[in-house]
């Protein structure tokens, strides 16, 4: 298992703080140590995904990638529960 890079980590860090200011202005459900944690997890498994060939660089490229198409599912759920019925 290969780790997160710094780079990695401080854009999840930056990511966190400003949706858990988003969510609490929105008066929904602030993202916490759970969904930091989840969200890591997840950017492990798409850096294996690449096996140990492949670069750093390449795999901090692939983790980037990654974490703009999940955050939606990791940060932002204050936003779906607040929209339902």
């Amino acid at each position: 298992m290969q780790a997160v890079s710094d780079k990695v980590l401080d854009k999840v860090i930056d990511m966190l703080l400003g949706d858990r200011v988003e969510a609490e202005n929105a008066g929904g459900h602030r993202p916490g140590p759970a969904e930091f944690l989840d969200i890591l997890r997840a950017l492990v498994e798409f850096g294996d995904g690449l096996g140990v060939a492949a670069s750093p660089d390449e795999r901090v490229e692939v983790q980037l990638q990654a974490l703009d198409k999940i955050r939606g599912f990791a940060f932002k759920k204050y936003l779906q529960a607040r929209d339902e019925p």
